[in-house]
């Protein structure tokens, strides 16, 4: 009879109770085995204990000075660290207080919160230091703490005057500011008063000179009067306007000034300053009284009163100034003062450490005296442990660690092969202790083992059909075909994708079938693949050196299959079967997608590239091959005005000319946009390249006619050949597009054959590009000036930045070569804000009426080139009014409104702005009026020839003169001798610059310029 499962378990547990209760009596007082192990073990432990308690004693020895430390010295070196802790916070409060990153308040707060912490410190370090005997040192280190946080309130209260004074000094220093603003536009409104009334002057004799009414005398008394008291007033007022700029500059130095001696220095030359004023103010009034202007409301003579008020008396900025000073230099040295007392509490707390570190070594002797002592005690009590169980060990082992050891080795023999057996050993199974009675019942288990074991196998043949149904299943739901053959060709498991697949009859695709019937169903179905007879012969040969493969077939039906084969261990394979027909097409669409462009099916870029390197590559002696890049002209417009999808229908027109173009092997590709290209293989001779070129200019510029629109477009060749233009495709391509770009420069609708030079000035352009952009980054570029001379005096009244490029390949490069490519490129920006950065950083140096002119080009326009200006005069301290920015009136034609109020925006910072090259351009006086210009500069070409021809006097003369009825000062560029020079003195020119007065010169060559280097002719 088969026992159930449960039973089996049952009896196991019922096994199981019966070994515990063997194993109880074992361990049992009363048994040999437990006789013997008891009294082994009772002698070891009875060794532990007394080991246990000496360890113990040489423990609460060692552990009273370890707490004699813990109890003295770690609280006061604890306490001493945060109270080292606290003074560092209370000198980080000082300073935060000096540097004003918190106020008085805040910093008094912190400073007693920090002493109070350091009082209730001192009180608990009381105890402790009586004990230890440091008293006295703790008395000294309380009073050095006392003193450091009375020095630390000192300096914050002081701190607190400092700021007060500070702010007086600005507030003053506002006032002067706002006064001096109020004193300059005052100045304006006079100048634009004397200006009216010159207008008014000059326009009256103007009118009795048409009338004829004017007379030697009555004209000479206009003239007169114009330059005796109006010409007067307004260099007075210009005079003042300059004093008021100056005193602004020194009253700024008086608020920087470090030192007493600057101050002095800054109020002398203010002192002189408002007396030059106060100077300038009585003439001014006087001929305004003269002229009729109200000189009372529009300059008071109770402002330049208030400004000296403000500048010199005792409340005024300098005293204020002084006074800060004063209070900072009590600041730093009571700052010194801190430092002193710090250093000596420092050296107090570290004093103390010292001593707690004696202490700390007094009592690590202690604790190691007690150590040595447990140890010789545990070293003798371990000694009598070892002999102890090795007297236990030898009973142990003859007693119960060999019958042991017999059961254990035998039970994991079972365990390792699976198969149980009975314990064979007489001596034990015979034997009346408890380990005989442990193996009987050891074998009886067994056998109950081998019978469940038998039950199990019965049950196991159901659950492996039960999992055969559902692997069917689960076959019969793939989408992939599986099949699995024996080793003797017989088809063990099959699903019904494989016979899809295949176009079998499901019915005939059973277990146990030859897999050469299933080759014969194939090959009559039309499902195999190559020749029949092969491949049955394939199909009997399967097994022959079978290895795992992975292959894709094509049927005879069309089909496309991949077939993965794995072999099996015990003989025959498992092959998985998936139809890729449609993927297979898919990825033919895509890759032919990949190498064509979608609008015209012609081939792309790609596909061409491949088809020009065969062609290269089988180019034989004697025949040419020729590349032609062929743009559309006028191709944007179409697009623009009609529409892209009429322009894509153009596209494919032209296409379909082009096409009609072509002789047989010809290859055309689109390269995209209106690019295409044509690959001509086996010419004879270039002037067949030339034929289809002109074919295809001919058939491209023919009308076209598109949902009721007429198109004209025309089309431009660039052609390169082989050999002669390259000896690879990338080459070819280059060169055809080279030439090109030369066909369309010379009138578009024409075609170019490649030449050698043009490549060499692609390069060469390329070469310069790249040489121009590391000069820039190794620094070799130079600020060179040009001085601008006042034609009336005769001195020097700024100088002009001219760029230079030192490169070390092409020495000193002009700027006309840089210049243009610069601004191509956009390096211009970059290379432009750095001129004007290094340009005011030298002109700072130079004495204070001296004028600087900068060139701007239109490109740093689309950058925010009013910040430009900003960081530049910030960087380097000049002053607005010395900075004369040049453009030229391409910056007007584009983008107009937003230039001219950046423009605007620089103008408003006190900065002069001139029109460059006026007269070689549109020239329009519209650009006149849109702006505000304070100065024309009259091209170098009408200053070069004014000796030779007439009209460039002519147009001279009309510059000078429309600048000065617009208010403009005019600067003739290209002097180069006395004759210019006489000749722009008579035209009524106000400056000049030119190589008859200097060359441009490196920076620091042009303060030999300021002494009298200068031609004597041109201060005649």
């Amino acid at each position: 009879m088969i026992r159930s499962p449960h039973d089996a378990i049952s009896r196991r547990i019922r096994q199981a109770d019966r070994a515990g209760t063997i194993l109880a009596r074992i361990w049992g007082w009363r048994s040999t085995v437990g006789y013997k192990l008891s009294a082994s073990l009772g002698l070891v432990a009875l060794l532990a204990i007394l080991a246990a308690g000496v360890g113990y004693y040489s423990i609460v020895r060692i552990s009273t000075s370890v707490g004699m430390v813990a109890d003295t010295t770690s609280p006061l070196l604890t306490e001493s660290l945060r109270l080292l802790s606290d003074a560092i916070r209370v000198r980080a409060v000082v300073l935060g207080r000096i540097r004003k990153v918190s106020s008085e308040v805040e910093a008094m707060r912190a400073i007693e919160e920090l002493h109070r912490n350091g009082l209730a410190r001192f009180r608990s370090m009381r105890r402790h230091a009586q004990a230890a005997g440091i008293s006295a040192l703790m008395d000294h280190i309380e009073s050095n703490e006392g003193a450091y946080v009375e020095t630390s309130r000192r300096i914050v209260r002081m701190s607190d005057a400092v700021e007060l004074s500070e702010l007086s000094a600005r507030g003053r220093s506002e006032l002067i500011d706002r006064g001096l603003s109020d004193l300059n536009a005052a100045l304006r409104g006079i100048s634009g008063v004397i200006e009216t009334r010159i207008a008014e002057t000059e326009e009256k004799a103007k009118v009795q000179v048409q009338t004829g009414t004017a007379t030697v005398d009555g004209l000479g008394v206009i003239m007169e009067e114009t330059a005796t008291e109006n010409l007067t007033a307004l260099e007075s007022t210009y005079r003042a306007m300059k004093i008021v700029g100056q005193l602004y500059e020194q009253a700024r130095l008086v608020v920087l000034a470090a030192d007493q001696a600057a101050i002095d220095r800054s109020t002398a030359e203010i002192r002189q300053l408002l007396v030059g004023l106060k100077r300038a103010h009585r003439i001014l009034m006087s001929r305004l009284q003269f002229i009729g202007g109200d000189s009372a409301s529009m300059l008071p003579e109770e402002k330049i009163g208030r400004l000296a008020s403000l500048m010199l008396e005792s409340r005024g900025l300098v005293a204020a100034r002084v006074d800060t000073l004063k209070r900072m230099d009590e600041l730093a040295k009571e700052n010194g003062r801190l430092t002193v007392a710090q250093n000596a509490y420092l050296t107090e707390l570290a004093g103390l450490e010292a001593a707690v570190d004696a202490l700390n070594q007094k009592f690590k002797a202690l604790a190691a005296e007690n150590l040595g002592q447990g140890q010789f005690l545990l070293a003798l009590l371990i000694i009598l442990a070892a002999g102890s169980a090795v007297a236990a060990a030898w009973l142990l082992m003859r007693g119960i660690v060999r019958p042991l050891t017999a059961l254990t080795s035998h039970a994991s023999e079972v365990g390792r092969s699976g198969n149980p057996d009975e314990l064979r050993d007489a001596a034990i199974c015979e034997s009346a202790d408890e380990f005989g009675e442990l193996a009987r019942s050891f074998n009886h288990m067994m056998r109950e083992l081998m019978q469940a074991r038998s039950s199990l196998i019965e049950a196991s043949d159901v659950e492996i059909a039960r999992q055969a149904e559902r692997l069917e299943t689960a076959l019969t739901s793939l989408s992939l075909g599986v099949s699995m053959y024996d080793g003797d060709q017989r088809l063990i498991i099959s699903n019904r994708a494989y016979a899809d697949i295949y176009n079998l009859p499901p019915g005939e695709i059973r277990p146990g079938i030859m897999l050469k019937r299933i080759a014969d169903l194939r090959v009559a179905r039309g499902s195999h693949y190559g020749d029949p007879t092969v491949f049955m012969k394939g199909a009997q040969n399967s097994f022959e050196g079978l290895r795992g493969s992975d292959a894709i077939v094509e049927l005879a039906n069309g089909k496309t299959i991949r077939i993965l084969r794995q072999p099996l261990s015990t003989g025959g394979w498992v092959a998985i079967h998936e139809d890729i027909t449609e993927r297979r097409r898919v990825e033919a669409k895509i890759a032919h997608m990949a190498k064509h462009d979608a609008l015209t099916n012609l081939p792309n870029r790609v596909l061409l590239r491949e088809s020009l390197n065969n062609a290269v590559t089988e180019a034989g002696e004697g025949n040419f091959l020729a590349v032609h890049c062929i743009d559309l002209d006028q191709f944007k417009n179409v697009n623009d005005t009609l529409g892209h999808p009429i322009g894509d229908v153009l596209l494919r027109e032209v296409t379909d000319r082009l096409l009609t173009c072509l002789a047989e092997g010809d290859t055309i590709g689109r390269l995209g946009g209106d690019e295409f290209a044509i690959l001509q293989i086996g010419i004879a001779n270039p002037e067949q390249a030339a034929n289809l070129a002109h074919r295809v200019i001919e058939a491209v510029g023919a009308p076209y006619y598109i949902d009721e629109h007429q198109i004209g477009i025309g089309a431009s060749v660039g052609i390169a050949i082989l050999p002669g233009d390259g000896e690879g495709p990338d080459d070819l391509l280059k060169n055809a597009d080279l030439a090109l770009y030369r066909a369309k420069e010379d009138g578009r609708g024409n075609y170019k054959f490649f030449e050698p030079s043009m490549d060499l000035q692609a390069q060469t352009r390329r070469a310069f590009e790249l040489e121009l952009r590391a000069g820039f980054a190794r620094g070799e570029f130079e600020v060179h000036y040009q001085p601008l001379i006042n034609i009336e005096t005769g001195k020097i009244s700024g100088f002009e930045a001219l760029a230079r490029w030192r490169s070390p390949l092409r020495g000193m490069v002009p700027p006309n070569e840089f210049i243009p490519i610069a601004e191509e490129t956009g390096l211009i920006v970059l290379l432009g804000e750095w001129i004007l950065k290094q340009a005011c950083t030298d002109a700072a140096k130079w004495p204070g009426d001296t004028k600087l002119a900068v060139n701007i080009s239109p490109i740093q326009f689309r950058s925010n080139i009013a910040s430009t200006v900003v960081l530049a005069l910030a960087a380097s301290g000049l002053s607005p009014y010395r900075l004369e920015l040049e453009v030229t009136e391409s910056v007007l034609l584009k983008d107009s409104e937003k230039n001219i109020a950046m423009l605007h925006q620089i103008k408003d910072l006190g900065v002069t702005i001139s029109m460059d090259d006026f007269g070689t351009g549109y020239s329009s006086l519209g650009y006149l009026r849109s702006f505000p210009f304070d100065k024309i500069k009259i091209d170098q070409s009408f200053i070069r020839d004014m000796s030779s021809r007439e009209d460039c006097v002519s147009i001279v003369r009309a510059i000078t003169g429309l600048g000065a009825s617009l208010g403009m000062r005019t600067t003739a560029e290209g002097v180069e001798t006395v004759q210019q020079l006489d000749e722009l003195r008579e035209q009524g020119c106000t400056e000049a610059q030119g190589f008859y007065f200097s060359r441009p010169i490196p920076a620091s060559d042009v303060a030999a310029l300021f002494g009298d280097n200068l031609p004597k002719a041109a201060v005649a």
